[in-house]
């Protein structure tokens, strides 16, 4: 008695050729027990072996429920000129369980039920060409498949299979038992039969099919013949590739970029989490040019979701290139910057990256236009509308296309097309590269929208003769690439007019002994001029030339970190706006007043750890942030209606130009009226304020503990305030900063207050707290007053 073999599952291919092997090995003392001369046994176990062997011999059997790949596709064919709903394009087929499946692509299907199918199979001699239909076949089926819009399959046999006379219906439940799914959102239908009922066994199998308007016999269109053995070896490469992917300079802005409500296209959800948890279910690569700024990865940190990028970019479904600020529609970095700006700017986004978790790249992205591209880059994503000299450069899509490139039906047909004729153009002459680009600024792109981009990725993924591009194929491209886009254009600021204040020229050039926390502040500063805001109005270059001069502040504070001095002058105009500001300094504190309202501009303290700051306007790190329309652009640094211009404005800009009287330890500023009389000194416990008014009045103080720490892991959960008896204490971490002591009430903002929220998606009948718009990473004390307070600065560590 044969001893009993376990069961073999279709897909069970790890485990078949051991089986095999053992019931092989069972069967010889079974044999050796009947008498046989031992050359016959010899030769009886040679011929068991090899016919036990060749029936076990592991096949290429898909899970049904795997997708399909490119070697289960077999012919590609172009459409037709109507491009009718009937338009065959490529054909598939495989090996799938007890299946053999088939598969057929269209071009544009509309519906579940416009078409019957008609599939003829040839696999034995014989066959007829003849079919029930206007039309014959190109090969002599021996099968034909009937699959109607309505009613049941049909299984009909030539007159040569089923012995003589006409073909026949088959109605035996000994058939093939075909099934067919339907998918429209994916342009294709998906047809199974069972291979053990077939007359033959399905190796190599002729096919050829047919597409009808239901219930006629004329054809609309027909794909084949092809073999079951023919391979399609060429794809149609495909880069995604999104500029403005995270412009996040707030908490506000942050989830409204990430999961915002009704900010879509489509007037749907819409954001940067939509598009990278399709890209992760689908395993479609995509670009993200400028996600590495600092800026981009400091919010998407205080949102707590690096770690999905993270992974992304280890399974190489995220390619993010080493970026320098603006984009295509905003190309004005380095203008006004040293020569060396760029190489500074690289190698400080970096370093950032690196600190949170993200490596540097061997690709570039430059929005703006370099006289010479920095060197050791395999390739550089550059504008099209920049020069396109040299090699190794590829253009970004137009930012306005003639047609959406997505919608929520998946991609436009003129897509689907164009991909089509470039793999067909591919397996004609593989030595060809046709590359379409899509994307473009993913603030305005459908690509965010759930929907359209579920349905577009999806449609890549199911679709082999499609091969999205990910960092691996773009190093590895060949050098003669044409680039193809959807016709469009791209708005492109009015760089003319950006005129910078010469401070931006005044820094150190790379590689000069300065350096410093507060000369990298600077730079920081100097480069959140070029963070493009989408939509770019063509304002915004005339509103950043406006705050162009505030980092010649932390250049003064640079200088006094570097050697500290003693003075209290207003003979500084640090920004270079025709108006002097006034210093204050000793060897341990340095403030800065603008007479322009008398207001505190910036505070710095030193202790033993080294230079700190603690007040900082909003300018600093982003300008710009209010509707443009609001926008002043003949008011200075007061063009930003939204930004906190320092501590102690007392009115709105533009602003007063107040009289000084230096003191020992400071300045008395009075207002040209006489109602207004702030002082401002040093003392030993830090920064005193007093203010004297007739009536009431209110303001802000903007506080921005050590802001570079904004560019290190987890650097929003060290910020912390807590109230005193008098006053609020500011913490950075387990360390107290500063008191802020007041003999008025004072109530504290923070861009931390809404982190609770950020969890969730966009909210809009969510009250959210006012710290939810405050720009990072600002914590803000409001002060009413009915009359004259002082307020006392008091940092924690001043010797």
């Amino acid at each position: 008695m044969l001893p009993h073999a376990p069961l073999i599952l279709p897909n069970n291919r790890a485990r078949l050729p051991w089986i095999c092997f053992k019931l092989v090995h069972s069967l010889q003392p079974a044999l050796r027990r009947f008498h046989f001369h031992p050359t016959h046994l010899i030769i009886l176990l040679l011929v068991l072996n090899a016919v036990v062997l060749t029936a076990c011999t592991q096949q290429d059997i898909a899970n049904p429920a795997e997708p399909w790949v490119l070697n289960d596709l077999h012919t590609l064919s172009p459409t037709s000129i109507d491009s009718s709903p009937g338009d065959l394009i490529a054909a598939y087929s495989r090996i799938a369980g007890s299946d053999l499946q088939l598969r057929f692509d269209f071009l544009d299907m509309q519906g579940y039920l416009e078409n019957d199918y008609y599939i003829a199979m040839d696999y034995q001699p014989g066959g007829t060409y003849e079919l029930p239909l206007q039309g014959a076949a190109e090969i002599a089926w021996d099968s034909l498949l009937v699959l109607p819009a309505l009613g049941r399959p049909q299984w009909i046999v030539s007159p040569a299979a089923s012995g003589a006379g006409p073909a026949s219906v088959s109605t035996s439940l000994e058939n093939p038992a075909p099934r067919i799914i339907r998918l429209p959102w994916q342009d294709y239908i998906q047809v199974s039969i069972n291979r053990f009922f077939l007359p033959a066994q399905p190796k190599e199998i002729q096919v050829q099919a047919f597409s009808t308007l239901p219930g006629t016999l004329g054809i609309r269109d027909t794909i084949g013949p092809f073999s079951t053995q023919d391979s399609v070896s060429q794809q149609a490469p495909l880069l995604l590739t999104f500029w403005d992917i995270f412009p996040a300079f707030s908490p506000a802005q942050s989830l409204r970029k990430w999961d915002g409500a009704h900010t879509g296209p489509y007037g749907e959800r819409h954001g940067l989490a939509l598009l990278l948890k399709n890209i992760e279910r689908y395993n479609v690569p995509a670009v993200l040019l400028d996600l590495r700024t600092p800026p981009t990865l400091s919010a998407l940190d205080h949102l707590q979701v690096l770690p999905l990028v993270r992974e992304l970019l280890n399974r190489k479904l995220l390619t993010l290139p080493d970026v320098l600020p603006g984009s295509p529609s905003f190309p004005i970095f380095p203008l006004g910057l040293p020569d060396g700006a760029a190489q500074v700017y690289l190698d400080r986004a970096n370093q950032v990256s690196e600190d949170f978790g993200i490596p540097a790249s061997d690709l570039l992205y430059t929005p703006g236009t370099l006289a010479v591209h920095p060197p050791g880059y395999s390739q550089y994503f550059i504008a099209s509308n920049q020069a396109l000299d040299g090699e190794n450069l590829i253009p970004l899509p137009p930012q306005e296309t003639r047609e959406p490139q997505v919608s929520t039906g998946g991609l436009s047909l003129a897509i689907r097309k164009q991909l089509l004729n470039n793999a067909i153009e591919r397996n004609k002459n593989p030595d060809s590269y046709p590359l379409l680009v899509l994307g473009g600024s993913f603030q305005e792109s459908a690509f965010g929208d759930p929907a359209a981009s579920a349905a577009s990725l999806s449609y890549i993924a199911a679709h082999p003769w499609i091969k999205p591009l990910n960092r691996q194929d773009l190093q590895l491209l060949p050098r003669k690439v044409y680039f193809q886009y959807l016709p469009g254009t791209t708005r492109v600021s009015n760089v003319d007019q950006f005129l910078p204040s010469p401070v931006l020229g005044s820094f150190p050039e790379p590689g000069s002994s300065s350096s410093g926390t507060l000369l990298q502040e600077a730079w920081d500063s100097a480069f959140s001029l070029y963070y493009a805001l989408p939509p770019v109005p063509d304002t915004l270059v005339q509103l950043r030339a406006n705050y162009s001069g505030q980092p010649g502040i932390i250049l003064a504070a640079s200088d006094w970190e570097a050697e500290s001095y003693t003075t209290n002058s207003c003979t500084f105009d640090l920004d270079w706006d025709g108006f002097p500001e006034c210093i204050l300094a000793s060897n341990e504190q340095f403030a800065v007043i603008d007479p322009l309202g008398a207001r505190l501009l910036a505070y710095f303290y030193r202790d033993k750890s080294g230079v700190h700051q603690v007040i900082a306007p909003s300018h600093q790190f982003i300008a710009g942030l209010s509707d443009p329309s609001a926008w002043d652009l003949e008011a200075g640094e007061g063009a930003d209606p939204a930004g906190i211009h320092g501590a102690f404005a007392d009115a709105a800009p533009p602003w007063s130009v107040y009289s000084e009287m230096a003191s020992e330890k400071g300045f008395t500023f009075t207002s040209p009226d006489l109602q207004i009389e702030k002082t401002y000194s040093l003392e030993q416990e830090g920064l005193a304020m007093s203010y004297k008014i007739q009536g009431p009045t209110s303001g802000l103080i903007p506080f921005a503990i050590d802001p570079w720490q904004r560019f290190s892991p987890g650097w929003s959960d060290l910020s912390s305030y807590s109230p005193l008896e008098n006053g609020y204490q500011v913490s950075l971490g387990n360390e107290v900063i500063v008191d802020i002591i007041a003999d008025i009430p004072l109530q504290a903002i923070s861009f931390t207050d809404s982190q609770n929220s950020l969890g969730m998606p966009e909210d809009p009948n969510f009250d959210y707290p006012p710290g939810h718009y405050l720009p990072y990473p600002l914590v803000v004390l409001e002060y009413h007053a009915l009359g004259d307070f002082t307020i006392q600065i008091q940092p924690v560590h001043l010797p």
